[in-house]
């Protein structure tokens, strides 16, 4: 369904990736086991029970489990066997949690007949060229990088009974934060152009700053601008309601904090107390991420922005999180606050 099309749904409750590793396992793990092939039964328990906790926690549009780092988990099959520099061969552009979430969504559809929309979250080529060169300026390397992105995101479009893909989401945390990136904004609408040309869902970009939204409304495949605003939903100011609609864009707004450090640091502060060493402290966190605040920041959103707000979740990855039981907490109340934001929305909608 494209972004201009009618929904069903007044916000749809998406997450952004990462997700904690199960007591046990060490992300290096699961990470090499991924790559090289091995541990096969384990890896998809693994990622069954994690997108299966998304869903029971009532997450829309979940996104593939992300144990792997987000810029090796593409540089090294692009490096690996290319056409040329940087470009990937259209068919080695694969994701292989994609593959084992199309089996994880036969068995989820046979238990309970809804067919899964599925998020796919990419590292985009700004942020992987970051990662590869730095503050070097090699425009056609980038540009190779974009194409790259957009053979896996075009690779990632199922559309099965069982499930399909609702959304692909290009991941540049580093656009208006590293003061690295060299090339012009003309330079990265083009990129982030090639990167889209072939996505025909809902296509969002995950951004942690602003800065670059007008750039970002200058690439006709982009749909949906997401930034990260939880803890801080004033930032959300920074972007003129006018000029997306000019463009015909919308918001994914962050409503529920992930920055876990910055949230320990504040129980310690307020209680005297270590929460790492604790095991029941950490989940003082949800004196800040309780249902009610985060309704309010969707609120907040939504009186700036209305009907242009397209998608809500947490801010970011839950990868940093200490654990699974934690981080789904967390999605569960996000979506009891989308929940209620949609009932009082419905109340005050039948009173006008």
């Amino acid at each position: 369904m494209s972004s201009k099309d009618k929904r069903d749904n007044l916000v749809l409750f998406d997450d952004v990736g990462s997700y904690p590793t199960p007591k046990g396992f060490k992300r290096r793990w699961i990470e090499d086991s991924i790559d090289c092939n091995e541990n096969e039964e384990e890896i998809y328990e693994i990622i069954k029970k994690a997108f299966l906790d998304k869903i029971r926690a009532g997450v829309d549009v979940p996104t593939y489990p992300q144990f792997r780092n987000m810029n090796s988990q593409f540089l090294n099959p692009i490096k690996k066997d290319g056409e040329e520099p940087y470009l990937i061969r259209e068919e080695n552009a694969n994701i292989k949690e994609i593959e084992l979430i199309e089996e994880v969504g036969r068995d989820i559809f046979e238990e309970t007949g809804e067919r899964i929309k599925l998020r796919v979250c990419i590292t985009g080529p700004i942020e992987l060229y970051l990662s590869e060169f730095g503050g070097r300026n090699y425009f056609d390397i980038l540009k190779n990088l974009s194409k790259s992105i957009d053979r896996f995101a075009k690779n990632s479009i199922l559309n099965k009974k069982h499930i399909f893909t609702h959304t692909i989401s290009i991941d540049e945390p580093s656009m208006g934060l590293n003061p690295e990136i060299n090339f012009s904004s003309e330079e990265m609408a083009e990129a982030l152009s090639l990167a889209t040309e072939g996505i025909n869902v809902d296509t969002e970009i995950h951004l942690h700053s602003s800065i670059y939204y007008k750039t970002i409304c200058e690439v006709g495949g982009i749909d949906v601008i997401g930034v990260e605003t939880a803890s801080d939903m004033k930032r959300i100011r920074t972007i003129d309601k006018d000029y997306l609609e000019r463009y015909d864009k919308f918001l994914r707004v962050g409503i529920a904090r992930t920055d876990i450090s910055s949230l320990s640091a504040e129980i310690n502060e307020k209680y005297n107390i270590n929460v790492w060493r604790d095991t029941d402290s950490p989940w003082k966190v949800f004196e800040s991420e309780s249902v009610k605040n985060i309704r309010d920041r969707l609120n907040y959103a939504h009186r700036e922005f209305g009907d242009l707000i397209r998608y809500a979740g947490p801010d970011c990855g839950l990868g940093s999180w200490p654990s699974q039981e934690m981080a789904f907490q967390l999605l569960k109340n996000v979506r009891s606050a989308i929940d209620i934001f949609g009932k009082d929305f419905n109340k005050m909608d039948e009173a006008a």
